[in-house]
């Protein structure tokens, strides 16, 4: 026991504080004096992601649609058919809301009392005109 090191932190048992520079103490470390870093202060932060924060630039528009849009992409459809309702001449209107679809399935009906048309959700056909004869 006579070559025993002591350690440079104390006991927490014993209770005996270390001799102030005596045996199994370190040197103090030497502090490193560095040069200021080229740029500055600021470039040093800058290179470490502290710099200040930049403006946002503003929002920009959304992308495009990826693909167009469809009749499947609208709960209701007016149609213009022809005579005998074997084919669609046009669809007049795709629109998601009911009560403008039949608004404008009424004006079709009454700007041209003489051709047939149809309002409809998706395959369900909803109301029809018929011209009289």
């Amino acid at each position: 026991m006579a070559n025993r090191v002591r350690s440079r932190y104390p006991n927490p048992l014993t209770n005996k504080p270390l001799p102030p520079g005596g045996e199994g103490s370190k040197p103090p470390r030497p502090r490193a004096v560095s040069a200021p870093p080229p740029g500055g202060d600021e470039a040093w932060w800058a290179s470490l992601g502290c710099q200040a924060e930049q403006p946002t630039p503003p929002a920009s528009p959304p992308p495009p649609l990826a693909r167009h849009l469809d009749e499947r992409d609208f709960n209701y459809q007016v149609d213009e058919w022809s005579a005998g309702w074997s084919t669609v001449q046009r669809t007049i209107a795709l629109i998601n809301d009911l009560f403008m679809a039949r608004k404008v399935f009424e004006m079709a009906a009454a700007a041209q009392p003489d051709r047939w048309f149809t309002l409809r959700q998706r395959a369900r056909v909803l109301e029809q005109h018929r011209p009289k004869r």
